[in-house]
């Protein structure tokens, strides 16, 4: 886990310069992540996992739309609100699925593919603005690669088929 999380800062690569209130935010937000995963794990069956999905869909709205109070308001246009709509369908769906595998998976096995979502940042990033990654951040998702098929590898060595 750790060296998957060595490339995540290898791709990444935060500077002081570039580290600012939304910086900030965003080490919280990993701070509140990592919490509600392992608290995921702690709650009762009894518990649906639709409920902790509707839970942390809420809560990120709230902290969200609290970060919106600062800042100048724009009417919204209906494609926005399209888009808007769709991606928080499909975070809910993810949110759902994460839920599922933190509840019924080896928290050491899925925890290495949730860094999954930063190549596909690194795909949208390429896709629509036209991001290229330098050689640090290649070899940070290298790390990403290489430390989920270490996992895998230890898991199946654990519980043997």
């Amino acid at each position: 886990i750790l060296l998957g999380f060595t490339g995540v800062l290898m791709v990444v690569q935060p500077s002081t310069e570039g580290f600012n209130v939304y910086a900030w935010i965003c080490v919280l937000a990993t701070l509140f992540h990592a919490t509600r995963d392992t608290l995921t794990r702690v709650i009762g069956l009894h518990v649906p996992s639709l409920l902790i999905t509707l839970s942390t869909a809420v809560s990120v709205a709230l902290a969200a739309g609290s970060i919106t109070l600062t800042q100048t308001w724009v009417p919204v246009t209906n494609s926005s609100l399209a888009l808007l709509f769709c991606a928080s369908l499909f975070l809910s769906i993810a949110y759902y699925f994460l839920i599922v595998a933190m509840r019924s998976g080896e928290m050491s096995l899925v925890a290495p593919f949730r860094y999954s979502g930063l190549l596909f940042a690194l795909l949208i990033g390429y896709v629509v603005w036209d991001e290229v990654p330098n050689l640090l951040a290649w070899l940070g998702i290298g790390l990403l690669v290489v430390s989920g098929l270490l996992i895998l590898r230890a898991e199946r060595l654990k519980h043997p088929t």
